[in-house]
């Protein structure tokens, strides 16, 4: 997810994305591929990644866990047909639909919540679902901890990896039946729905998912739609009839835009360029440094009202810089 500029918005509009323009509103799908790029942001936290190379999580400014993989199995007599595969991108979350030879379908849908921090994933439907991650919990500037510098433990259904530095990886299932178990700093997890009426549900993050409860989970997945909500109800209104798409070019790219704006508890808000892994270093996300962002793309930012971001950072500048 780049910064989007001026000329960027310009290309949006004469190039228009591959996107299904017969879904309602603001939904993109796509179908999944190993290239597909999954994320889930806010600005206390990070997971994002392809098909491929897995999924990384963030809590700035540490890498909690690496290679994060979600497979699905069929039920029984039945067989997954991966290469039917859904991605649905709304502004609020991502889910992603697997449909089964007999007809059934597993969906996995995966949101961001800013307070806790954590990943949440709700799983429904007959598939059963393995989660695999290994856990790094180093600062962006350091290198992946030993092995033997990781403290593991268990308590119920909640599974927690310590490293150096006070960091924290949390898996927790907050709903369903599984069994999971750690191999050095690898971690699986294999768990399924409790019912056909009630998803399971994995959170993914670090500290303070100890005593939450579901009622508080529906409270804080209220918070996080309200959040974007605001943010959405904030972007200037783009209609061209012959061209409906340009209203949802336009709003993705106040979204992407504003997912660059986040907190490192250490240095305060500032905007990032962007994510991605860097393979040299792994540790180390390909974008996500606080460069001089504003001076590159303030114009888009106050393009779609998006004064606050670009504020902040030049505050960030003015600190640091």
């Amino acid at each position: 997810m780049h910064p989007a500029t001026a000329l960027t918005l310009l290309l949006l509009i004469f190039h228009p994305p591959a996107i299904d323009h017969d879904q309602h509103d603001l939904c993109i799908v796509n179908p999944l591929q190993q290239r597909s790029f999954l994320e889930s942001v806010c600005p206390h936290l990070a997971c994002w990644g392809t098909v491929a190379d897995g999924l990384q999580l963030w809590q700035w400014p540490f890498k909690l866990a690496e290679r994060i993989r979600l497979n699905v199995s069929a039920p029984e007599g039945a067989a997954t047909r991966p290469e039917s595969a859904i991605v649905h991108t709304s502004p609020w979350d991502q889910a992603v639909s697997f449909r089964h030879g007999d007809a059934s379908t597993t969906q996995v849908r995966i949101w961001p919540s800013c307070r806790p921090c954590a990943v949440v994933l709700e799983a429904s439907g007959p598939g059963t679902l393995t989660l695999s991650l290994r856990a790094v919990l180093a600062p962006m500037h350091l290198s992946v901890p030993g092995l033997n510098s990781l403290k593991l433990s268990s308590h119920r259904s909640r599974w927690t990896a310590r490293g150096p530095h006070d960091t924290v990886l949390t898996v927790h299932l907050l709903q369903g039946t599984g069994r999971a178990r750690w191999s050095e700093s690898t971690f699986e997890l294999q768990f399924r729905a409790p019912s056909p009426e009630q998803p399971a549900i994995v959170l993914l993050g670090g500290t303070g998912l100890e005593g939450l409860n579901l009622d508080q989970l529906h409270d804080v997945r209220q918070r996080h739609r309200q959040r974007v909500d605001k943010l959405l109800a904030r972007l200037p209104e783009v209609r061209v009839p012959a061209a409906p798409w340009v209203r949802k070019a336009m709003v993705w790219s106040g979204l992407s835009l504003h997912r660059l704006l986040v907190h490192n508890p250490d240095l305060g808000w500032g905007l990032i360029s962007g994510y991605g892994p860097c393979h040299d270093q792994p540790t180390r996300p390909r974008y996500a440094w606080f460069f001089d962002e504003p001076t590159l793309a303030a114009a888009a930012y106050l393009m779609l009202g998006l004064d606050d971001p670009v504020r902040r950072a030049f505050r960030f500048l003015r600190r640091y810089q």
